[in-house]
């Protein structure tokens, strides 16, 4: 049996536990027969692209290049995250190999070298604290993989 979401009026199964639309958490939504009201449908239509203003059980897609490698507010499930970062490395080769292949002297192949690896870094690490913020973590808990194993000899 069919029935709106409460979010965004969308035809959902009963048994569903999220809009397939919009992502709404329909868990904890008390009475998940009503109908959404048009002010509701506004208020969303009205917040469609401003993803910090959702609620935390919606879901809202990245827009734009911007908002996919480089925003550090929201979540990032795995498989966005493992998609995103197997593109930054990808492309990261192949600069490499463009690299390489150019006639550089050592100097400037050498900088043109670190370029892409801080380009690299730049661009991970807001996908990384997005993908902390996932597991509930703050931001600064994608540093912890950098401070070194200290051993007392």
């Amino acid at each position: 049996m069919n029935m709106p979401c409460p979010n965004c009026g969308k035809p959902i199964d009963v048994d569903d536990r999220f809009c397939s639309s919009c992502g709404f958490n329909l868990s904890k939504t008390g009475n998940q027969k009503s109908k959404p009201t048009n002010e509701t449908k506004i208020e969303y239509d009205r917040k469609k692209f401003e993803a910090e203003d959702f609620p935390s059980d919606v879901y809202v897609p990245d827009r734009g290049i911007w908002q996919k490698f480089f925003r550090v507010s929201g979540r990032l499930n795995p498989a966005r995250f493992l998609f995103r970062s197997a593109l930054v490395y990808t492309l990261t080769f192949v600069l490499f190999l463009i690299v390489s292949a150019l006639p550089l002297s050592q100097d400037t192949f050498h900088i043109l070298m670190m370029l892409i690896i801080l380009m690299s870094v730049v661009v991970m690490f807001p996908l990384s604290i997005r993908r902390a913020h996932d597991f509930g973590r703050p931001w600064w808990y994608c540093f912890v993989a950098g401070i070194p194993i200290l051993q007392n000899h």
